[in-house]
């Protein structure tokens, strides 16, 4: 495509160019809110999307992607819509602190935080469907730490995990990282870029909330749906990450889209399995929505 490779950028830069990367403008909702959080001296930017006057399916809190560096609101506000629409749920997108500003792990606690206050505020929200947490790239990072984090604080109840092409390893070494290191829209050398600003130190590579992949233990999580593309990247650490939740005893569907990129959910109006993958990503949420009530 010849495109600068996003890490010879200024971090500036590289935040104007990612915010320029959006291919559509989303579906329409009946209600786009802004909502606060104020918490320990910061703020905490929501945005909840409602597809319809009544809906009473699932909230999914959804985090987005970005390296942890890159992105906000706006720039995934037409797949937070394109979600809304497809799974019938109201989706709340939160706007989470970002590296190197605010290294590991400022932007888990944010994310964390709003999961918790989306928890005990849904009367006032008008919300009574069941939670789940979903990212991609980073932001699956993110969702999959939130999800470990709800386990080990004793909550907030989660229906279901949903990550798209996860980073669960600061120190990753896999087929995938070599094969696709070059040409395939997010690079090998890019990913150790965010990873360097992400951690605020060389040993936060093992902390399970930073690396998933690397938690002790990963009983008693939430069930996941992973999605994955062919040639990207990260696509073994997601897939590995999926086998050892499956390993400890969760329910897992990992979903690996053959011919797709890193991004590709995010182009649903250029790529046909973009579409595909939130269609996906629909059932899956509505489906772990029901069985939670069944409990």
């Amino acid at each position: 495509m010849g495109a600068v490779p996003i890490e010879t950028l200024s971090i500036a830069d590289a935040r104007a160019v990612f915010a320029r990367s959006v291919l559509s403008d989303g579906a329409d909702m009946h209600s786009v809110e802004d909502l606060i959080i104020s918490t320990q001296g910061r703020e905490i930017l929501l945005r909840l999307y409602r597809p319809a006057p009544q809906v009473h399916g699932p909230v999914m809190l959804f985090v987005h992607g970005g390296g942890w560096m890159l992105g906000d609101l706006a720039t995934y506000d037409p797949l937070c819509r394109q979600i809304a629409t497809t799974a019938r749920c109201i989706v709340v997108a939160v706007e989470y602190r970002l590296a190197p500003e605010h290294p590991f792990p400022a932007g888990l606690e944010d994310v964390y935080t709003a999961a918790s206050w989306i928890e005990n505020h849904r009367a006032a929200l008008g919300l009574d469907g069941a939670m789940v947490v979903a990212g991609d790239s980073a932001g699956a990072n993110l969702a999959g730490a939130v999800a470990l984090a709800a386990r080990d604080r004793g909550g907030p109840d989660l229906a279901a995990q949903v990550l798209v092409y996860p980073l669960t390893d600061a120190a990753a070494d896999t087929a995938s990282l070599r094969l696709y290191a070059t040409g395939y829209m997010v690079q090998t050398s890019a990913l150790t870029w965010f990873w360097s600003h992400y951690l605020a130190r060389p040993d936060d590579a093992e902390n399970p909330y930073a690396s998933p992949l690397r938690a002790p233990n990963l009983t008693g999580l939430p069930p996941a749906l992973i999605i994955t593309a062919e040639f990207d990247p990260v696509r073994d650490e997601g897939e590995a990450y999926g086998a050892a939740l499956t390993a400890a005893g969760n329910e897992v569907v990992v979903s690996r889209y053959a011919g797709m990129i890193h991004g590709f959910v995010q182009m649903p109006a250029v790529i046909d399995h973009g579409a595909d993958a939130i269609a996906q990503i629909g059932d899956f949420v509505a489906a772990a929505a029901r069985r939670s009530q069944r409990v």
